[in-house]
């Protein structure tokens, strides 16, 4: 073999090198988050779910105590997101079941107001009771909870600690549903 074929190779070698290195060490960020989350998930079951810091649609701040005390669904969600879109249908039909006994929570990642405006036309979502839209364009609350994807939603106990999270479309109004929240509410 000659030298410059010699070098060929080395300089390929090194090159996969350096790939394989970047590679593992984008694998061990990912699962640093991925243990990160997990951290996050564990403190919310134990310490309960962070504050809310988002306002309605019509720029007035969430209280947080009005969810204090009840079983909550808490929604990160946004107008262009299909599976967010499927789901809503059946959450409402759930959260209109339970009578004021569920709230939801949800947390729009739109960017206009005329997007989640429309959106809440076209699903008849607006002004419903028990249902609190809140715009957090920046995303600060979805950091908060690890929220990393769309839809994601927290099941919130009454003790303000987190039940279950779940990640894409669920089909709320279900009787599997109805009967899972129910063991909450007695």
């Amino acid at each position: 073999m000659s030298k410059i074929s010699a070098a060929i190779v080395v300089f390929a070698l090194a090159i996969a090198g350096y790939f394989a290195i970047a590679h593992i060490k984008e694998r061990t960020s990912y699962s640093g988050g991925a243990t990160q989350e997990v951290d996050l998930i564990k403190e919310m079951e134990k310490n309960g779910i962070p504050k809310i810091e988002a306002n309605h649609l019509d720029g007035k701040p969430f209280e947080n105590d009005k969810i204090k005390d009840k079983l909550v669904i808490v929604s990160f969600w946004a107008s262009w997101c299909d599976p967010c879109v499927k789901e809503w249908p059946s959450m409402i039909k759930l959260v209109e079941h339970f009578k004021g006994k569920l709230v939801l929570v949800a947390v729009s990642h739109d960017y206009t107001l005329e997007d989640i405006n429309s959106f809440l036309n076209v699903v008849k979502a607006r002004n419903k009771p028990n249902i609190e839209i809140l715009w957090d364009k920046e995303g600060v609350n979805a950091k908060k909870f690890g929220s990393s994807k769309l839809p994601e939603n927290y099941i919130v106990g009454r003790d303000g600690k987190l039940i279950r999270k779940i990640i894409g479309v669920e089909q709320w109004y279900s009787p599997d549903a109805v009967e899972y929240f129910e063991g909450f509410i007695r």
